[in-house]
């Protein structure tokens, strides 16, 4: 398994039956890799030669790797992205670790152009290793020779603008448990929508208070 720096703005879970972290985003990678191979360890009761299950994980890990760094790629709008390109990913997702950025919000800030990209500079004072990254990364898209409003285009397409987060959800929870659904029809509504940033959900598009940062849900929430 490559070792990456794919990890979210710190180690958090927000799902309180993942009590040990096991979950979390920086860890999924290699979790998936253990639940497969306690599934070779249960198959090889009835299948005598573990040699060739290990030999399926091992096929694993190459499968993962290039996902991987073709959906990165396709966030960053890298046409056929390889491995020489890892280096780009990394270096992004490590500036938004260093400045504690929103992981959602930030890849929809960079798809969204010029405007995107100074909103980002401003909310977390982004430094000259940022402006390094950024003009790495345009020097790779001007390889690809597409317009730039086109390829900011389809990053939107890739980047969504709203996901389902624990502080949106226990609000929809707590009214309903009063008895008001609207909150779960709205938010419902809006995320039906996930690539668009329509103007009347606009409060779901914006970085969530650091306070919702303590809210934790289970799968059966």
């Amino acid at each position: 398994m490559r070792s990456s720096r794919t990890c979210n703005v710190k180690v958090s879970a927000y799902n309180h039956s993942d009590s040990e972290n096991r979950y979390v985003y920086e860890k999924q990678q290699y979790v998936v890799w253990w639940n497969l191979y306690r599934l070779a360890e249960a198959l090889s009761v009835v299948s005598p030669n573990f040699e060739k299950l290990e030999s399926v994980l091992i096929k694993y890990r190459e499968l993962h790797n290039e996902f991987y760094t073709k959906l990165m790629g396709k966030k960053l709008r890298l046409i056929n992205a390889q491995a020489t390109d890892l280096p780009l990913i990394d270096d992004w997702l490590s500036l938004m670790l260093k400045y504690q950025m929103d992981f959602t919000y930030s890849w929809r800030k960079i798809s969204l152009g010029n405007e995107g990209i100074s909103a980002l500079k401003t909310m977390y004072n982004l430094g000259d290793d940022f402006n390094i990254w950024y003009n790495n990364w345009q020097s790779r898209l001007i390889q690809q020779n597409l317009p730039m409003n086109t390829v900011y285009q389809i990053m939107q397409t890739s980047n969504p603008a709203i996901i389902l987060r624990n502080s949106f959800l226990q609000e929809a929870i707590s009214k309903a448990q009063n008895g008001d659904y609207s909150e779960v029809e709205y938010l419902f509504n809006a995320i039906s929508y996930p690539y668009q940033e329509i103007p009347q959900y606009s409060k779901y598009y914006s970085v969530p208070p650091s306070s919702s940062e303590d809210i934790e849900l289970s799968c059966s929430s």
